[in-house]
């Protein structure tokens, strides 16, 4: 799904900067294909993404051998861990750990009501 078109000197612009979004790093890589030798060193590049360029790359070099295209043939694809390592900042993970203490604080109290409710 692309959110909106980006044109090669703002998606190389956006590569520059550490802080630029897994989302929009996956935007850049559909667009751009010449760009993802970038995308793969940047900080927000997760394995499922380094794959799937790969796994890209590998398929239209099959179809075209003289293609030169971003990701190496050397390039292997990350496999993902088990469970990938969230890269939720500080305050995102406090809002979800109140969220989940609210939400057991809730189930309790219904019990706790169903209870009282039983002993009346």
């Amino acid at each position: 799904m692309i959110l909106s078109p980006i044109d090669e000197q703002a998606a190389s612009a956006m590569l520059g900067d550490p802080a630029t979004s897994a989302a929009w790093l996956a935007e850049i890589a559909q667009q751009h294909p010449a760009l993802w030798d970038r995308i793969a060193e940047h900080p927000s590049a997760y394995p499922h993404l380094i794959a799937w360029m790969t796994e890209h790359a590998a398929i239209a070099r099959r179809q075209d051998p003289g293609l030169e295209i971003a990701l190496g043939p050397d390039t292997e694809p990350v496999p993902a861990p088990p469970s990938a390592p969230s890269r939720r900042g500080p305050a995102a993970r406090v809002l979800l750990f109140t969220a989940a203490a609210i939400a057991v604080a809730a189930v309790i109290a219904i019990a706790a009501g169903a209870l009282l409710a039983r002993l009346d």
